[in-house]
């Protein structure tokens, strides 16, 4: 599970620093080196993320109560 979890945290992380490439006009890719434990050497990881249309937006309200 630990790694499942760093996986995720690391794809948030890159989503947040920007710099991604364009590659048309639904996806956009970025790269980086990668070093998991029991690795030897660094590899070189490709995340490609594809856009969601304003149909498929979610927004989510909360309320909160002070007492």
């Amino acid at each position: 599970m630990k790694i499942k979890h760093f996986h995720r945290s690391w794809v948030y992380k890159h989503h947040e620093l920007g710099e991604w490439t364009y590659i048309n006009k639904e996806w956009e890719a970025k790269e980086d080196q990668l070093q998991l434990q029991g690795w030897e050497k660094e590899r070189r990881v490709v995340i490609v993320r594809r856009g969601l249309s304003s149909d498929n937006i979610i927004g989510f309200e909360t309320q909160n109560q002070l007492q």
